[in-house]
């Protein structure tokens, strides 16, 4: 197995999320996509990031939740990011 560049794969992830979010047109199948990248970059930064990258992920996580109209989880990572913020 390869190792795996956590870093590159959470700003590749987080990217693809910010490429999503711009659409106007995404099919629902792009949605599934933006929720999971937002979730990659989450896992990887967990594992190559400090607290700012941790609390930014929670924050994409709850963007993408909120854009495709996930409000309970978008409402969870919000939190989790502001009660991250604000400690």
């Amino acid at each position: 197995m390869q190792d795996v560049d956590n870093r590159k794969v959470a700003v590749e992830s987080y990217n693809r999320c910010s490429d999503l979010l711009d659409r106007d047109d995404r099919s629902q199948d792009e949605d599934f996509d933006l929720l999971t990248s937002a979730f990659v970059s989450r896992y990887h930064w967990s594992l190559a990031g400090g607290p700012e990258q941790w609390t930014v992920s929670n924050w994409m996580v709850s963007r993408a939740a909120a854009d495709i109209g996930e409000g309970s989880l978008s409402l969870a990572f919000a939190r989790r990011a502001n009660d991250a913020c604000e400690s």
